[in-house]
């Protein structure tokens, strides 16, 4: 039996052996060179940004005025220049004016991460909105 067994493990360690430990087809596969750049893909979600000016419909503009009104006007008020009623009695910071210092600076891809993504205590909206609708709201806040 003990022969039989022997037997077995040395034609399976032949067989193993037999394996070539050539790496040439792996030399001559399409790489990328560690230390050169090269094209990644942009994670999911990213926004291009250029220094051109952004071209807003009126439509747009109609349809994020539509979808501030459902969920930003809770937080920023109606006018978004203050904060509203219930974010003033929040705890803590209250939401920021849109019209006005700061966040009426930012660019519309800044303004369109914050909406996405949140800030603060401002939750993310990219679960609950079509990128068509957070860019309309964005058209609507710069529109102000």
């Amino acid at each position: 039996m003990i022969k039989y067994v022997a037997l077995l493990l040395a034609v399976g360690f032949a067989s193993a052996c037999s394996q070539s430990l050539d790496f040439e087809r792996m030399r001559q596969q399409k790489r990328t060179d560690p230390y050169a750049s090269s094209m990644r893909t942009p994670p999911r979600g990213t926004v291009a940004v250029s220094d051109r000016a952004i071209v807003v419909a009126d439509v747009s503009v109609v349809r994020g005025r539509h979808v501030y009104d459902i969920y930003c006007a809770v937080c920023h008020s109606e006018d978004a220049s203050a904060p509203s009623v219930m974010a003033a009695n929040m705890p803590g910071t209250p939401p920021p004016s849109l019209t006005t210092g700061e966040a009426a600076q930012r660019s519309a891809a800044e303004m369109f991460e914050v909406v996405s993504h949140g800030k603060n205590r401002m939750p993310a909206y990219d679960w609950a909105l079509p990128a068509e609708d957070r860019w309309a709201v964005v058209a609507y806040v710069k529109s102000r």
